[in-house]
């Protein structure tokens, strides 16, 4: 068995390379899914609720934002920039 890629152009899968079969040929199609990545809100709240400031305070609940956004960079950016 070989391995193709494609992309479906107008209903149509065209194949990379300008790889060509010949008509007739049966074939076997396996979409491949792009999982976006999305953030779990509940456990970054979770973890930033037991999070201390710089100054040893627990409350940092008036900057959780602030935390959840670096953490949502800093994570986007160990996964190499992807979606």
């Amino acid at each position: 068995m070989r391995e193709f890629r494609g992309v479906v152009k107008n209903g149509v899968i065209v194949l990379e390379d300008g790889s060509d079969l010949p008509e007739g040929t049966k074939v076997r199609v396996i979409v491949e899914e792009t999982a976006e990545w999305q953030p779990d809100w509940e456990v970054a709240r979770q973890f930033v609720g037991g999070l201390r400031d710089r100054e040893g305070k627990t409350d940092v609940s008036e900057r959780v934002d602030e935390y959840l956004v670096e953490g949502f960079f800093a994570q986007k950016q160990r996964k190499g920039g992807e979606r």
